[in-house]
């Protein structure tokens, strides 16, 4: 038989995806002026201009250069088509509850994606709601509901981080009110929430509510349903993937298809249609999630290969499909759903080749073949997992090699029932069946969560992964250079990984600087002396606190300064090895607590400070370090003239902009949005930070 040819041999439509994607994840850092980013660029394009003129590829040049411009401005276009307008004070805010939604650990309040909003009678994108209730959430999917409240802008960067949420769920507000403010005007649900409605009522009949939510993950990719012990269970075993749709479904449902096809003997140019139309609604019903698209996309390429006669080239593939999904999304380049699938898919071909020749000394081709599989996933992934996850247990690789045959079996017979099963209520008894295939999976999860043989995972550097993935790429069989050039390459790249890898451990000096961060309802000042002492002012979430300290290059706190009513955490604080708690007023009797009076003056190492009060009631929280001298408004204040702020070179006021005003010329004030006399604010600025050597002031989103 004649060899089809291949449409490309040196893949430049993946080296123009790799560029785009790079371009797009480095250019918000890059205009920003970060030196790191500025440096990784400049390598990266260096090396790939000297591999193509050695090798005289000069049209993959400026095909690669050309789509990397443009993936810079794409940036731009993702941040600027997703920003919705600023809304200042109380706003009517009118909304359809649609079924993305989210219940709290504690039952007192859910996140709601608010759909076909309007702000004050103007037509809006959607909203990320939460609603606080006492007693039970009487909302259903599809109220129209309607009530009063400040509506702010999501923010989609936090510390170098990407909110990928927001971007998902199309949310470029965020809201919050309580449920007995709420009025609700109808009801009109959409064809995709009524149909995963029916489906999950379905499951949670036949099989259960446990199997069923795990059920429903499995299907549409909603987790928001399955237990805490259950989702745990899958994390520690490493199989968490299975309730996340990707590729690995869309495989198992393009092969169910294929296969109801062939045995109907239906011709190719039919065979792509109905394949094409199968995977558009199961998209829609997915909410277009990147992973499905990814998966649906190649597999549409592998179809129209097949139609042509050409032989599909999976590199070519992965690139085209990468391309068309950030054409319309750009900024899911930065999605870490999106990266996972994608290096997930790469980790295939291009490591688990080379492991299954290793393997293949041991075990026979097929055990070889599928352990290189999982092993080589799993490798590639890591750096995400490291993001998203504590732990890795070693036993993943066997787990996933244990447990993706039975799913690659249960997942097509569950789709097969559930359709059947919508049409025909009586034969629920199918339904229930695979329930027990769901109650196997999670007992062999169990078993091997509880396993000692786990790490600690380590957030890694972006630089580090991104220099390891070059060097793995550039050993693989796809890069088509001499043997002596993709060693001398990949030894460079590996080379690169190594340093960051040593970097990203290294504690480096730190100059005395002052943060202002913004988490939700909670303001938390960072303040970090010359000598290398840190403090906060409030504390947040563990999470955030940490982001906070990592994007400053701050490994360690002394102190914490309780100043709201609602911010203490002794958790928090013990988590990030806080030994000195200060507080005005009385304590609750905890170890760490130091407990002071209003308008005493104490000293915490390098910081001097007075909880300074007015007609006995507090105003604030003033701190001194490094010559510099610093006010904190406390929430709820009412005497702004009491506050005396010619003293001070920088006052944190949050909500409080009226009291700008007091503030001396040379005061820089920080407030939480914009103000006549406000020099920065969280809502147009961001997360701050101001060096106090040369006073310069910069985001650290």
């Amino acid at each position: 038989m004649e060899e089809r040819k291949k449409i490309f041999h040196s893949r430049p439509i993946f080296y123009c995806f790799l560029a785009l994607m790079f371009a797009i994840c480095t250019s918000k850092f890059v205009f920003q002026g970060n030196l790191k980013y500025i440096i990784f660029d400049a390598v990266i394009l260096a090396i790939f201009v000297i591999y193509c003129l050695c090798f005289k590829r000069i049209k993959m040049l400026f095909a690669v250069l050309g789509v990397c411009l443009i993936g810079f401005g794409w940036f731009f276009v993702g941040t600027s088509t997703f920003t919705g307008k600023t809304y200042l004070g109380t706003q009517q805010i009118v909304g359809r509850v649609s079924d993305d939604y989210q219940n709290s650990n504690y039952s007192t309040s859910s996140t709601i994606v608010l759909k076909d909003v309007t702000i004050s009678g103007q037509r809006a994108g959607n909203i990320r709601l939460t609603v606080s209730y006492n007693g039970q959430n009487t909302l259903k999917v599809g109220d129209i509901i309607s009530f009063y409240g400040e509506v702010q802008n999501a923010k989609l960067f936090q510390f170098e981080n990407f909110q990928s949420f927001y971007y998902r769920d199309r949310t470029p507000y965020v809201c919050s009110t309580n449920l007995s403010d709420v009025v609700v005007q109808g009801n009109k649900i959409r064809f995709d929430e009524s149909f995963r409605l029916k489906v999950k009522e379905l499951l949670y009949k036949n099989m259960g509510q446990e199997n069923g939510s795990v059920a429903f993950a499995v299907l549409f990719g909603d987790k928001n349903g399955i237990d805490g012990d259950t989702y745990d269970a899958y994390k520690s075993a490493g199989i968490v993937h299975l309730v996340a749709v990707s590729g690995l479904h869309v495989g198992f449902l393009i092969a169910l298809i294929g296969f109801f096809l062939k045995k109907l003997k239906v011709k190719k140019w039919l065979n792509f249609l109905i394949s094409a139309l199968v995977l558009g609604i199961y998209a829609y019903l997915c909410n277009f999630s990147p992973s499905i698209l990814r998966s649906g996309l190649m597999a549409l390429i592998m179809f129209s290969c097949s139609m042509s006669g050409k032989r599909y080239d999976n590199l070519s593939a992965l690139g085209l499909a990468g391309i068309i999904i950030l054409f319309f999304m750009p900024l899911s380049a930065l999605d870490i759903g999106f990266q996972m699938s994608f290096f997930c898919v790469l980790s295939i071909l291009v490591i688990s080749p080379f492991l299954s020749k290793l393997f293949r000394k041991a075990f026979p081709k097929v055990v070889a073949d599928g352990f290189a599989v999982s092993v080589g996933i799993q490798i590639g992934i890591l750096p995400f997992m490291a993001k998203m996850m504590t732990t890795f247990n070693f036993l993943t690789f066997f787990v996933n090699f244990l447990i993706i045959p039975l799913f690659s079996v249960l997942y097509p017979v569950l789709v097969v029932c559930t359709l059947l099963v919508l049409i025909l209520s009586f034969m629920g008894f199918l339904l229930s069946g695979c329930g027990f295939g769901f109650s196997l999976i999670k007992e062999i999860a169990v078993f091997f969560g509880q396993t000692s043989a786990k790490f600690t995972l380590v957030p890694l550097d972006i630089f580090f992964s991104a220099f390891l993935y070059f060097g793995i790429f550039f050993a693989s069989r796809y890069c088509l250079a001499s043997k002596k050039f993709k060693a001398i390459l990949s030894s460079i790249f590996f080379s690169l990984s190594a340093v960051f890898f040593g970097l990203s451990f290294a504690e480096l000096p730190t100059a005395a600087s002052v943060s202002y961060c913004y988490y939700f309802t909670e303001s938390v000042v960072v303040l970090h002396s010359k000598n290398g002492q840190t403090a906060f002012v409030d504390l947040g979430s563990y999470d955030f606190c940490r982001k906070a300290l990592d994007s400053l290059n701050i490994k360690n706190v002394e102190t914490a300064f309780v100043l709201q009513d609602t911010t203490y955490d002794i958790m928090v604080s013990r988590e990030l090895g806080i030994e000195n708690v200060i507080r005005w007023g009385s304590g609750q009797g905890f170890d760490e607590e130091v407990v002071v009076s209003l308008d005493e003056v104490g000293f915490a190492g390098a910081f001097t400070f007075c909880y300074k009060s007015y007609e006995n009631k507090i105003l604030g929280l003033e701190i001194s370090f490094d010559n510099t001298k610093i006010f904190i408004l406390k929430d709820k204040q009412t005497d702004s003239k009491a506050l005396g702020f010619e003293d001070y070179d920088i006052a944190f006021v949050g909500k409080q902009t009226e009291v700008a005003k007091d503030c001396n010329e040379n005061c820089k004030v920080l407030a939480y949005q914009s103000g006549e006399f406000v020099d920065f604010n969280f809502l147009q600025n961001g997360n701050m930070t101001c060096n106090l050597e040369n006073q310069k002031w910069r985001c650290l989103d």
